[in-house]
């Protein structure tokens, strides 16, 4: 599970494999996030270092990271939070790999 979204670096190295490294649930409506930018999926696989690494929180903020939304996600944290992150500007037109 990751989403794959081009993103050119200001060294002009291109990646385009997001992988969620870390959920933390936090309290009933909290999720921290951490996602990291590979070059693709082979570098990821290889234990390469990723390109990048950010995180969010989702919590009062548009998009809150409910646990009664686990239910509905089949009790998968990792596959609620790619939902999230697709509905954030940054990820508009990632698709799911």
């Amino acid at each position: 599970m990751a989403l794959q979204l081009n993103k050119e670096m200001s060294t002009g190295v291109t990646g385009d494999y997001w992988k969620v490294t870390k959920v933390i649930l936090e309290g009933e409506d909290e999720c921290l996030v951490t996602v990291k930018l590979f070059k693709d999926s082979a570098a990821r696989l290889a234990s390469k270092l990723p390109l990048e690494t950010l995180e969010y929180s989702f919590k009062d903020s548009e998009n809150p990271c409910l646990i009664v939304e686990m239910d509905e996600a089949n009790q998968n944290p990792f596959f609620l939070v790619y939902e999230k992150l697709k509905t954030l500007p940054e990820f508009a037109g990632a698709l799911d790999v």
